[in-house]
C-alpha cells in the first residue's frame, strides 16, 4: 500500500521507503495516478462542504506543485484524472456520475484551455503545469 505521510515528504511502500526526492517505480507513480482520480471522484460526490475539501486537499498534496486554480476547472480535471488512468469517456461518465457527453464537453474544453491536441497530449500538459500527479 502507498501512502504520503504529512510531514517530511517520505512515500512508504510495504516493500520500500524512499524520500520524495528519488524517481518512483511506475508502479508507484501509476498508484498515484490512480489514487487521485479516485479521491476527485469522492470529492465531487461527497455530501458536505467540508468533505469535498478534506478530499482536495489530498488530492493537492498528491501533485508537485500548486497550480492556478483558475486555468481549469475542478470537473475538467476530475475528467484529464481519469483520461490520465486509460479510462474512455463511457467509463469516466460512470465513474463521476455524469453522462458521455458531459465527459466530452469537459474533454474538449481542457484541451481548448490547455491548447492540447489530444487526450494523451492534454494529460501531459496538465501534468506540465502542476494539474495531475
Amino acid at each position: 500500500m502507498l501512502s504520503l505521510r504529512g510531514t517530511g515528504g517520505k512515500w512508504e511502500d510495504e516493500d520500500c521507503s524512499m524520500r520524495s526526492h528519488e524517481q518512483l517505480t511506475g508502479r508507484e507513480t501509476e498508484a498515484i495516478r490512480v489514487a487521485f482520480a479516485e479521491l476527485r471522484a469522492l470529492a465531487a460526490s461527497a455530501d458536505g462542504i467540508a468533505e469535498q475539501q478534506v478530499l482536495r486537499d489530498c488530492c493537492r498534496r498528491l501533485i508537485a506543485s500548486p497550480a492556478e486554480s483558475d486555468l481549469l476547472s475542478e470537473r475538467e480535471v476530475d475528467v484529464l484524472a481519469h483520461v490520465a488512468t486509460g479510462l474512455q469517456n463511457g467509463e469516466i461518465a460512470a465513474a463521476l456520475g455524469v453522462s458521455a457527453e458531459t465527459v466530452k464537453s469537459y474533454l474538449r474544453s481542457a484541451l481548448a484551455k490547455l491548447g492540447a491536441h489530444s487526450r494523451l497530449q492534454s494529460v501531459e500538459v496538465a501534468r506540465q503545469a502542476g494539474l495531475l500527479p
